[in-house]
Formats: C-alpha cells, sequence, structure tokens
C-alpha cells in the first residue's frame, strides 16, 4: 500500500525527481510524470514504446508512494502521435499491475484521448484494470475532465 515518507532526505528528492519530471513535459520526452495541485499528471507525446509505458507504471507507482493518500489521476493522450506504438500486452500489463495494488482510500482517473486508436485502447484499459478503488473515464475535453477530478 502507498504510504508517504516524510524522512527530508526523501522529501528533497522527491522534490528533484517532480522538478525533473515536470520539465520533462516540455523536453520531448514521451512520457512526463509529475504531480501538480494534489493531482498526478501523465502526459503523453510522441511515439510512446512498451518499454516507456512500463516504465511510466512504475514511475506512477513510486510517485503513489511518497503521498498519504491515493491521488486523483490525469493521463493525457492528445499529444500522441502514434498510439499503435503500445499494444494489448502492454495495456495489459498496467492494467494487471493496477488491479493489485491497495491504496488507503478510493481515487478517480481521468484521461483525455481524442484520436480513435487512443481512444480504444483507453477503453481497453478501463475493462482490463477494474479495479474496485479506481474510477477510470474517457474525456475528449481537457476542462470537463479536470473539473470531473476536482468533485
Amino acid at each position: 500500500m502507498p504510504m508517504a515518507s516524510h524522512d527530508p532526505q526523501t522529501v528533497r528528492s522527491e522534490a528533484k525527481r517532480r522538478a525533473t519530471a515536470a520539465a520533462r513535459a516540455t523536453d520531448g520526452m514521451p512520457i512526463a510524470l509529475f504531480e501538480k495541485d494534489g493531482i498526478v499528471h501523465a502526459v503523453f507525446s510522441g511515439s510512446v514504446t512498451g518499454k516507456e509505458f512500463e516504465t511510466m507504471g512504475a514511475e506512477l507507482e513510486e510517485l503513489e508512494a511518497t503521498m498519504p493518500r491515493a491521488p486523483n489521476r490525469f493521463a493525457d493522450l492528445s499529444r500522441l502521435t502514434c498510439p499503435a506504438a503500445v499494444t494489448f500486452a502492454d495495456v495489459l500489463a498496467l492494467a494487471n499491475r493496477r488491479r493489485a495494488l491497495r491504496f488507503p482510500n478510493s481515487s478517480k482517473t481521468a484521461i483525455l484521448a481524442r484520436h480513435p486508436i487512443a481512444i480504444a485502447f483507453v477503453k481497453m484499459f478501463q475493462e482490463l484494470t477494474d479495479h474496485p478503488q479506481i474510477t477510470i473515464e474517457l474525456f475528449s475535453d481537457r476542462d470537463v475532465a479536470l473539473k470531473w477530478l476536482a468533485e
């Protein structure tokens, strides 16, 4: 179960990791993972490989483990140029990882997708994850998604 760490070194390390991840959102990296205003953001851009997708899943678990509560999540797939680079097996592996986790509270995941293939993968992820503590919704509008997370 994710637990928060308040050790000063861990807090400094986490702050540095968050700053680095936020900077990656603008430096051409395919997936930027960062926390902003209590929401964990995953911004996908360009073409994402299965390995990058897997790494993001592990980094998400690490980030969640530093937080006292399971955060709401916002995944932005609107900048993907090649959503088919991630396979069914990649989506299934992430869904299995997420399904095996237990959190101190329930949370929501809003996924922004507009490309038909990305939408299909999101729907597949929703069905495969089937986690009693995570509600996953698909959105085509960023503002509507963020409003839903704030409710």
